[in-house]
């Protein structure tokens, strides 16, 4: 059961900003074998990959995504997710990569955004668990510090609304990102301030 929620929180999750990323997973196995037969002395003479230009909505839409967030809302199919099962989510999201935590479980994720759309779209690629090598598509809005996303199951259409229902086979999630870690030289400094 802890496996199959697993699942649908890692297929509502998050997003970043790098189009066409679907494309480039599906080479990376090509890629993966140039890169291992390569010598080292090779590898610091090849040229870095070309990257998608990112248009300044996406800019600003992935700084918004970024960092630790505490899961408030989950709802698959119209069922909310227990306070305590709450409390065992949390996804970190770094640049176009992001990590969900369900207890001692990870789904890892690397995503697309196209923010010029409404309402804004998201493409989660799964890099593992069992979604792995699929795409779910979705929606997401952002709001201060809270991101809402509505996924669909991995071969089925993009949601049109920020609401699941029974057997829809959608997947609502709120997150709330949390403060940052105050860093040790502005701890220190804080100390000298309240002596």
């Amino acid at each position: 059961m802890k496996r199959l929620l697993a699942l649908f929180l890692g297929l509502g999750l998050l997003a970043a900003v790098i189009p066409h990323a679907d494309a480039r997973y599906q080479d990376k196995d090509k890629t993966d074998k140039k890169d291992s037969d390569k010598k080292d002395g090779d590898k610091k003479d090849a040229k870095p990959k070309d990257e998608p230009k990112l248009t300044d909505a996406q800019k600003k839409d992935l700084e918004a995504i970024t960092g630790t967030f505490s899961v408030v809302l989950f709802e698959r199919e119209g069922k909310k997710a227990s306070p305590e099962e709450l409390k065992s989510m949390k996804v970190v999201q770094q640049g176009a990569e992001w990590k969900f935590y369900q207890g001692e479980d990870i789904t890892l994720g690397r995503d697309t955004l196209n923010p010029d759309k409404s309402p804004k779209e998201i493409d989660s690629y799964y890099i593992n668990g069992p979604a792995r090598d699929k795409i779910a598509k979705g929606i997401y809005k952002i709001e201060g510090d809270t991101i809402t996303y509505v996924h669909a199951d991995p071969g089925k259409e993009r949601p049109k609304e920020f609401a699941t229902k029974p057997d829809s086979g959608l997947t609502l999630i709120v997150l709330k990102k949390q403060p940052a870690a105050p860093k040790d030289g502005d701890k220190k400094d804080g100390d000298k301030k309240d002596k």
